[in-house]
């Protein structure tokens, strides 16, 4: 009877885990979607291909330093494919390499150290629910974090910034919330850092592939990045409300520091 119902608990478990990671993926891909979208519609804006200069020339073509008259067009046809393709190649390398890195050092870090510094301390000192007072604080600390400007950048000057600003932390406080709660479901710091790694990688994707470089800042600077990290927050929701629920029982790790 123990057996069948430890396997129940498991099976639970699992798809439970299934659930948040999947959710957790389809905020990623939703907002993949809208940035791709949206960077489609200003690279091939309506009548860009017929604008023309007064002089004659095009503006691909004057942006490029080409002769009067001259457009991109023959400019695209004499730089090398493969050159395009390893701009292409290396500009993956790049997004895959980064996002790696980024999960598995801001997951050990949050959801590994502080996280489990927290738990202990508060198992120590008779907190009421330490695990789900050191879920709730690692994860502030790593929305807070995600609400810093880059280094050399100004804080924002409008409030229009500083909404982009909040939107951003707000949506960094449910992904976190919801990777606490898969390393406690899950005992470990895999699965956090797998699904961390495939968010950054659909969610950065479009950016990265289509100008090289990963955004400076997180404030929004077109309707495309407004509604992708608004549609994030949304689906987000979902997978915190499952991890909250799991944390406030109190369970899983740390169990072996109790007296």
């Amino acid at each position: 009877m123990t057996t069948g119902g430890a396997l129940d608990d498991g099976r639970t478990r699992r798809r439970r885990l299934a659930v948040v990671a999947g959710l957790v993926l389809a905020a990623a891909l939703l907002a993949c979607v809208i940035l791709a979208l949206g960077m489609f519609h200003v690279k091939h804006p309506e009548g860009a291909a017929a604008a023309a200069l007064p002089d004659g020339s095009s503006p691909a073509g004057s942006a490029l330093g080409l002769p009067d008259g001259a457009s991109a067009a023959g400019s695209a046809s004499a730089i090398p494919a493969n050159a395009e393709a390893g701009a292409l190649a290396g500009r993956v390398g790049e997004l895959v390499i980064t996002c790696a890195l980024a999960a598995v050092v801001e997951e050990l870090l949050f959801r590994g150290l502080l996280l489990g510094w927290i738990a202990r301390l508060g198992r120590r000192r008779g907190w009421r629910a330490p695990v789900l007072a050191a879920a709730v604080l690692s994860s502030a600390a790593f929305a807070l974090l995600h609400g810093l400007p880059a280094p050399g950048m100004p804080w924002p000057a409008d409030g229009l910034a500083w909404a982009s600003i909040a939107l951003k932390v707000s949506q960094a406080l449910l992904f976190a919330i919801a990777m606490a709660g898969l390393r406690l479901e899950s005992g470990g710091l895999g699965a956090p850092i797998a699904v961390h790694g495939a968010f950054d990688l659909l969610y950065f994707g479009p950016s990265v592939l289509a100008t090289g470089a990963f955004p400076l800042t997180y404030i929004c600077a077109s309707p495309a990045e407004w509604a992708a990290l608004g549609a994030s927050v949304v689906v987000l929701l979902c997978p915190a409300a499952l991890a909250w629920r799991a944390m406030a029982r109190g369970v899983l790790p740390y169990d072996d520091d109790q007296d």
